[in-house]
C-alpha cells in the first residue's frame, strides 16, 4: 500500500496524465500528504479515462507487461484499466485479511462460484452449466430452465461448499427459484458474500432464509477491487489499505457526517495506472467518519444508496434471464470485430420486441449487417429464439437526466419481476 504523499508523487512523477493535471491546475504535489488535501485535485471521470487510458499509464511500466482488465460496461461503456500482478495481489490481500478476520473465510476452503462467463480458447463464451474439481463448483447463472436449476440445488448440497460467492441477482433468483418449488439447502455454508451490484434488503433476507448462512456485502470496482465489506454488525466498513474513500457533494466537496453525495474513490495499491479521486457515482451516505464499530474495525462507516442493479429480460412462460448476458454478447462481437461496438443499449418493450442501439467506433471495418447478424444469432443461442430486434445506429447515447448513468439494458414491459 502506498501512502497518500508516495501515491501522488508516484503520479505525478510517471504518469503524463497527473504531471499535466497538476501543471494546468497550479497544484503543488509536495501539498498533498493526507486524505483530506486530495479534495485540491479535480475529479476523475469514467470519459476521461476513456480518451485518455493510455496516458494515465505510468511510464514505469510497459503495456505489454501489464494485464488489462475490462469494466463490467453497466453504463454502456466498458473501460479498460491497466494493473500489474503486483497490484492485483496487493488489492486481493486487502480483501482477503477482512474475509479471514470477520468471517473465518480462507482460501482452502470449499467454495462455490456463480459466475457469469467463461471463454473458449475459440473467443466464444462457454455455456456448460457447471464446472467442478475438489475445491471449486462454479455455476453458469446464464442457465435458468427448470432442469437445471433443480440440478444446482443438487449440485451444491452434494458438494458441501463452506462459501458461496454470487451476484446478489443472480442468487436472489435461485432463492425464489428454490422456494417456489419446495427445493431446500442442506449443504453446511457459513458465509455468502454478494458482489458487483446494489444489494437490497430483501435480496439479503431472502437469501439468508433460504440457505441459512451469514451474509457479507462486498461492494467494490474491477478499477480498485474492494471499497467496502459489510462486518457482521451490518456495517459498510471502507478498505483503507486498499483506498480512500470521499462522499462528496456536486461540486465535488466531501461531505459531512450523516450527509449523503457521491462515491470518489483513490487507489492506494495500483501503481501502474493510478485512479485519483475516481467518481464512481454511485450515491452513499457517510455514516460515522473515523470511529469504531461494535465488530472492533476502526475507520469509515458507509453506506451505500443506489448502485449497480440487474434488471431481467423478460422471457416466456414467466422466467427470467440475468441482463448481463447482454454485455457478453457485445463482449464476443467486439471480440471478433476488434472492439467496433463503443457504446450500446438494449430496451425491451415486449417479450420479443427489443430496441437496440449501438454507436460504433470510427474505424469500424464491419458492415451494420455483420454485427446485426452475429448480434441475433447469440442472442438465439441464449433462449431469444422469437425476438425481433430494431436497430439504430446513433453517435453517442444520453445518459439518463436524473441519475447521469446510462444502462445498458433497460426492461420497460409493466409487469417485470421485482
Amino acid at each position: 500500500m502506498m501512502s497518500i504523499e508516495q501515491l501522488i508523487m508516484h503520479a505525478y512523477n510517471t504518469v503524463p496524465y497527473y504531471m499535466d493535471l497538476f501543471n494546468k491546475n497550479s497544484i503543488n504535489p509536495l501539498n498533498i500528504k493526507c486524505p483530506e488535501d486530495l479534495v485540491k485535485i479535480p475529479p476523475l471521470k469514467k470519459q476521461t479515462i476513456q480518451k485518455n487510458a493510455l496516458s494515465l499509464v505510468s511510464n514505469q511500466y510497459r503495456y505489454d507487461q501489464l494485464i488489462r482488465e475490462r469494466t463490467s460496461g453497466s453504463t454502456g461503456e466498458p473501460l479498460t484499466i491497466y494493473k500489474s500482478k503486483k497490484d492485483i495481489i496487493y488489492s486481493n490481500f486487502s480483501m482477503a485479511k477482512f474475509r479471514y478476520k470477520y468471517y473465518n473465510i480462507r482460501s482452502d476452503m470449499k467454495t462455490c462460484n456463480f459466475y457469469m462467463f467463461s471463454r473458449l480458447s475459440n473467443g466464444n463464451l462457454s455455456t456448460k452449466p457447471s464446472v467442478q474439481d475438489s475445491m471449486h463448483l462454479s455455476l453458469n447463472v446464464f442457465c435458468t430452465d427448470y432442469n437445471t436449476l433443480k440440478n444446482y440445488v443438487k449440485c451444491i448440497n452434494d458438494f458441501n461448499p463452506s462459501y458461496i460467492l454470487s451476484l446478489p441477482s443472480s442468487l436472489f433468483m435461485f432463492a425464489k427459484f428454490i422456494e417456489d418449488n419446495s427445493l431446500s439447502i442442506t449443504a453446511d455454508i457459513n458465509c455468502i458474500e454478494l458482489k458487483g451490484e446494489y444489494v437490497s434488503p430483501l435480496q439479503i433476507e431472502k437469501i439468508k432464509e433460504v440457505f441459512h448462512a451469514k451474509i457479507l456485502n462486498h461492494y467494490g470496482c474491477t478499477e480498485t477491487y474492494g471499497i467496502a465489506f459489510s462486518c457482521p454488525q451490518g456495517n459498510m466498513h471502507v478498505l483503507n489499505d486498499n483506498v480512500v474513500v470521499e462522499i462528496v457533494n456536486d461540486n465535488y466537496d466531501t461531505v459531512s457526517e450523516g450527509e449523503k453525495g457521491k462515491i470518489c474513490v483513490t487507489s492506494l495499491n495500483n501503481k501502474a495506472m493510478p485512479l485519483i479521486r475516481y467518481m464512481l457515482d454511485d450515491e452513499a451516505l457517510l455514516v460515522q467518519e473515523k470511529s469504531r464499530c461494535p465488530c472492533g474495525h476502526k475507520g469509515s462507516i458507509i453506506k451505500i444508496l443506489s448502485g449497480r442493479v440487474t434488471e431481467y429480460i423478460q422471457l416466456e412462460n414467466n422466467r427470467q434471464l440475468n441482463s448481463g448476458i447482454i454485455y457478453l454478447i457485445i463482449e464476443e462481437i467486439n471480440f471478433i470485430y476488434s472492439n467496433a461496438i463503443l457504446q450500446f443499449q438494449v430496451i425491451q418493450n415486449d417479450i420479443n420486441e427489443f430496441l437496440v442501439s449501438f454507436v460504433l467506433s470510427s474505424d469500424c471495418i464491419v458492415s451494420q449487417d455483420q454485427i446485426e447478424s452475429l448480434f441475433i444469432t447469440k442472442i438465439n443461442m441464449y433462449g431469444l429464439k422469437d425476438a425481433k430486434c430494431f436497430f439504430s445506429y446513433p453517435s453517442s447515447i444520453i445518459p439518463n437526466e436524473t441519475t447521469g448513468k446510462l444502462k445498458y439494458f433497460e426492461n420497460h414491459i409493466k409487469n417485470n419481476f421485482k
